[in-house]
């Protein structure tokens, strides 16, 4: 199409004489111009159009410009109009548009003067078309809009049909399709006028593509189908082959999948006999993607291959980039994640060469979609932010929703709840401002798990609703899924049953293999709902299977704990602990993925699966392995002490819970089965001709499988006490360590479970007693610590923190009294689990009296992890201490007053200093910076550090402790002095140092006082506090707990000491300070011993 004409020529016939109308007219305009002058314009005219010719434009433009200022100093308009154009002309070609249209008004100023008016409409179309080179569309068609009736009034046909054109294709682009519609059918009765076959195609194909915008496809397609015989007349089939293209997307907007492929098989096999390998590919490539929407991947695959192959012909990397995503897609859909994400991969390889953010970013989000599947968390948490960064860069809408989305989906698998909404929250106006039903569909499917009963229904009928509109199968399924979900948590098993059979039914019809197991999932657990445990766990059997052969990590965890749960409640305690065995082993793998995750994450994904750890425990108690159990929860503590460190997992402190020998003959034997089972379930779908022979086999090993294990059972019985040595050997060589290295001491170790909490404890002697049991569960437990917390902190009400103290005594100590008289038990260590982390044993209360007052206390992190083979020295001029603190006011923090006596009357700086108690150096304020502490531990027993301590529970790693010119100590550096090893005791009298999070699940106790202990190279004890410490208090029991190690006794000997002197300070035994009464548990109680109490 021909839109912008040249007035060069026809202008340039006024110097040549070619035309007398022009000549006569340039004649009037040069009539007082000498024979010389005129001449010399002329050779300046001819000059410059040679030049033009040899594209020497610097020289055209040189020349025509003084043949310029010729005509302008003669005030020959008209003449200069010639010179004007032939100028524009020439920026034109150069690329030049901004000078051009400066010239090209220019000549518009003049010629409008003429009386033919050619040469303006001719002027009119040329800035028409630069203004289209510049996509400013809306002044390109005022252009032709003024140029058109000029051409109609000359009855130019060829010209009115370039301004019509122009105007329509304008409209087009400006999306004023009605307009381009308009202007089209203007066109067609002159091209058919004219016989131009070719030109009415073209327009009926422009007019069907604007239908198409404005979703009238009916119309569309007459248009496009009425173009086709035109292009075929003129043998135009790369006219052909568009017009074939743009009717297959009418067809897929209809949603007409097959007559679409029909249409872009058409347009393909018009661009391979063109040899046209990018829109060849490209169609390859839109055919792919319908048979992907109708989840026939494997068909997909095939024309995605075929497109790839085209692109790398002709090293598009462009299309590449797309083709590679697009194979990823495909291999994920037919859940080979890792497969997947090789060519995610590859494709963001691509993308990033060419600079492509937004190909990158869809790769991003594809790789963190299969990571997520493959239960690599942190991989998809970091892909799908990086994914969404890019996104926003580029300013795409959609991308950025379905990054929201997909981070939403991790976070809601990692057990964090308000999270996963937020992003669902941030994506779900985004998907309805772009009108996407399929993502507005998949989010309120996710938000469906996560409401109130009543709005999840209403979100998952919504999801389902679009999936139809949409002709979506695989979300069909999930919809039909997430309502069997719903109806089995309202009791509604037959229901749920009902969708969770009609989502079967398209998950097999599809070939989807993930949703398949998923389904069959949750349809085991509401047929064990209802108490048809051999259906639940033939069905769960199949679901196993599925997610094994895909190797979905997640889905394999969350399975065999379902199977152990169903085994647990058939009574077949046996099994149930061979199938949670493998489900934490299977967590621990996961676990592996995230440790780079930030700490909220890792806590909400450990509190998620722990119900599993702690079932397993409990049945190991029930069936008498209680070292077992106590090594279980020993790795629960090893998990969260970890999650504080974030220090890598090695194979000695995290491995996987083993299997004894005839649990391992279970468990192959089961694998065999479950092998088989997939083999006779495939047939079955498929109808296959040995189904009822293997139906006869699969029957004959179930029923043989299930006969060894109940031999096995009483074998297991049987072997009972050999297999609790071989099983707990470890973990009881460990409680016999702190029970005989700590005197007349007690390990107690409470396992809190939903509906009750067993106290496991040992004694010297290095034998495991059974275990004691309160009524009381997790629920009920944490509610009463929180209300005794709150007491805690209320001085004036003392009387009813002893009335929940002493129901917290009679659910954790109460059942041991037996034990602790016999034994005369007189140091209580405590292995808290879960919210008992937040209480200070020894401000519980017995009914007479505080647990301080009738024994120690301490607490340690892990058995394992303790450090008891040496003791601090007995003699005070053995000890040698470094005190740090902070007294003066810092930006953000109170001034501590008290600290500056609190480390006189601790540290003895010289032989003169009559206050200090033990000998060493004092770094107060300005002096404590980060050399005082990291270079003066050699030699030295204690370290003492008095000042704000702040614990971030988002981010444990950003916690720090105030250095005294005002600059915080990171936490996580503690980890690198060497020092530190020689150090017995590291007293943190400072604010929430023993403190965790904010759950009030105990899964944050330890997090600050972790860093300085755990391994060799770490400090032996640590003294924390529980809360904010009131200063003056604090300075008080510190001295009062120095003065104790002084004297000879024990680290908890002292602290129970110190304790004992608040708590019992009587108008006779005055304290020396302002406050009016130090004896309530709140100043006395918030300090904890940690670790090592010799």
């Amino acid at each position: 199409m021909r839109l912008n004409l040249s007035i060069a020529t026809l202008l340039g016939i006024l110097l040549l004489g070619g035309m007398g109308l022009a000549q006569s007219t340039f004649a009037v305009s040069i009539v007082q111009l000498s024979p010389t002058r005129r001449t010399e314009l002329q050779q300046l005219y001819h000059q410059g159009q040679k030049a033009y010719r040899d594209r020497q434009y610097q020289s055209a433009e040189a020349t025509w410009k003084q043949g310029l200022q010729i005509t302008r100093e003669a005030q020959d308009k008209k003449g200069s109009a010639v010179f004007l154009n032939s100028l524009a002309n020439l920026y034109k070609r150069r690329g030049q548009v901004k000078l051009a249209i400066e010239y090209y008004t220019r000549t518009l100023k003049v010629v409008t003067q003429l009386p033919n008016r050619r040469y303006e409409a001719e002027t009119l179309m040329n800035l028409a078309g630069l203004y289209d080179q510049k996509n400013a569309h809306q002044t390109a068609i005022d252009y032709y809009q003024s140029a058109l009736p000029i051409h109609r009034s000359r009855q130019d046909q060829t010209s009115e049909l370039n301004a019509l054109i122009g105007i329509g294709a304008n409209h087009y682009l400006l999306k004023q399709y009605r307009g381009a519609i308009h202007y089209g059918k203007l066109a067609l009765p002159i091209y058919r006028q004219q016989q131009d076959a070719l030109g009415e195609a073209r327009t009926l194909a422009i007019i069907g593509s604007a239908y198409r915008q404005l979703r009238q496809y009916g119309q569309s397609i007459h248009y496009l189908e009425t173009s086709i015989p035109l292009y075929q007349r003129v043998q135009n089939q790369l006219g052909e082959a568009r017009a074939m293209y743009q009717l297959g997307q009418v067809h897929l907007q209809r949603r007409e999948s097959y007559q679409a492929i029909k249409r872009f098989e058409q347009a393909a096999k018009r661009y391979h006999a063109l040899s046209n390998p990018r829109h060849h590919a490209k169609t390859l490539t839109q055919i792919a993607d319908i048979y992907h929407q109708l989840e026939r991947h494997q068909v997909a695959i095939r024309y995605q291959r075929q497109a790839l192959l085209l692109y790398q012909g002709i090293n598009d990397s462009a299309g590449m980039t797309i083709v590679l995503n697009d194979l990823g897609l495909s291999y994920q859909a037919h859940a080979q994640y890792a497969k997947a994400i090789t060519y995610y991969q590859q494709s963001r390889k691509l993308a990033k060469t060419t600079s492509d953010q937004n190909s990158e970013a869809n790769a991003l989000m594809n790789i963190g979609n299969s990571a997520y599947f493959l239960a690599r968390y942190q991989q998809a948490t970091d892909s799908h932010q990086q994914a969404l960064k890019l996104f926003r860069q580029v300013g795409n809408q959609r991308g950025t929703a379905n990054a929201l989305m997909n981070l939403g989906n991790t976070a809601y698998f990692l057990a964090q709840k308000p999270k996963a909404i937020k992003y669902y929250q941030q994506a779900l106006p985004i998907f309805r401002t772009l009108q996407d039903q399929t993502g507005e569909a998949n989010l309120l499917n996710n938000l469906s798990l996560l409401d109130q009963a009543e709005n999840a229904k209403k979100h998952a009928q919504q999801a389902l609703k679009l999936y139809r509109t949409t002709q979506n199968q695989a979300g069909e399924a999930t919809a039909l899924m997430n309502l069997g979900i719903i109806d089995r948590r309202q009791g509604r098993y037959a229901p749920a049953i009902d969708h969770y059979q009609q989502a079967l039914s398209i998950a097999r019809r599809i070939n989807d293999r993930h949703r398949e197991a998923q389904v069959l999932n949750n349809l085991g657990v509401a047929y064990r709902n209802l108490g048809q445990p051999e259906l639940a766990i033939v069905t769960y059997q199949n679901a196993l299977s599925l997610f094994q052969s895909i190797n979905v990590r997640r889905g394999e965890g969350g399975l065999l704990h379902n199977i152990g749960l169903l085994l647990e409640q058939q009574q077949q305690p046996a099994l149930a602990i061979i199938f949670y065995k493998q489900s934490v082993n299977v967590r621990e793998d996961i676990r592996a993925d995230i440790p780079a995750l930030d700490h909220d994450t890792q806590t909400s994904y450990i509190q998620s699966v722990a119900d599993t750890y702690r079932r397993l425990a409990n049945l190991l108690i029930e069936q008498g392995r209680i070292g077992e159990a106590q090594q279980v929860l020993e790795r629960l503590k090893i998990q969260e002490l970890n999650d504080f460190t974030q220090t890598v997992r090695s194979a000695e402190t995290i491995k996987p819970v083993e299997l004894n020998q005839q649990e391992i003959t279970i468990q192959n034997k089961y694998n065999k089965l479950i092998s088989f089972g997939n083999r006779f379930y495939t047939c079955e779908q498929q109808r296959c001709a040995d189904f009822q022979q293997l139906k006869t086999d699969y029957q004959s090993l179930s029923k043989e499988f299930y006969a060894f294990v109940e031999t096995a059972k009483q074998q297991l019985k049987a072997d009972r006490l050999q297999q609790v040595n071989q099983a707990t050997a470890d973990f009881r060589q460990s409680a016999q360590r702190i029970v005989e290295d700590h005197p007349n001491s007690i390990l107690i170790y409470p396992l809190v479970l939903p509906n009750q909490t067993r106290i496991l404890w040992s004694t010297k002697g290095g034998v495991f007693s059974k275990a004691a049991t309160c009524a009381i569960g997790q629920k009920a437990l944490s509610q009463k610590i929180s209300q005794f917390r709150i007491f805690l902190s209320r001085v004036t009400d003392e009387a009813r923190l002893k009335a929940i103290g002493k129901e917290l005594y009679d659910c954790l100590i109460k059942p041991l009294e037996p034990e602790l008289t016999a034994s005369q038990i007189q140091h209580l260590i405590f292995v808290p689990d879960r919210m008992t982390n937040y209480m200070p044993m020894a401000a519980v209360y017995d009914g007479n009296q505080y647990l301080i007052e009738r024994f120690a206390t301490s607490n340690i992190l892990s058995a394992s992890k303790t450090d008891t083979r040496d003791q601090l020295p007995r003699q005070s001029q053995s000890i040698k201490i470094l005190g740090l603190g902070l007294s003066e006011q810092r930006p953000g923090y109170d001034a501590l007053p008290y600290v500056e006596k609190e480390l006189d009357q601790i540290v003895k700086t010289n032989a003169e200093d009559q206050q200090g108690i033990f000998g060493g150096l004092q770094f107060l304020n300005q002096a404590f910076d980060r050399r005082a502490l990291e270079d003066n531990l050699r030699d030295r027993q204690i370290l003492h550090i008095a000042t704000h301590g702040e614990f971030n529970p988002t981010n444990p790693r950003s916690s720090f402790l105030l250095l005294g010119n005002g600059q915080p100590y990171a936490i996580p550096d503690i980890q690198t002095i060497r020092e530190l090893r020689n150090v017995h005791l590291v007293v943190l009298s400072a604010c929430d140092t023993g403190l965790g999070g904010r759950d009030n699940l105990g899964l944050e106790v330890s997090g600050m006082s972790s860093f300085f202990l755990g391994d060799a190279n770490k400090a032996k004890a640590v003294l924390a506090s529980l809360w904010k410490v009131n200063d003056e208090s604090t300075s008080i029991l510190m001295q009062q707990f120095y003065q104790g190690l002084a004297q000879g006794q024990r680290k908890t000997a002292a602290l129970r000491q110190a304790q004992l002197f608040m708590l019992k300070q009587t108008p006779n035994n005055p304290v020396d300070a302002p406050e009016p009464n130090l004896t309530h548990p709140y100043y006395w109680a918030p300090f904890i011993l940690m670790g090592n109490g010799l």
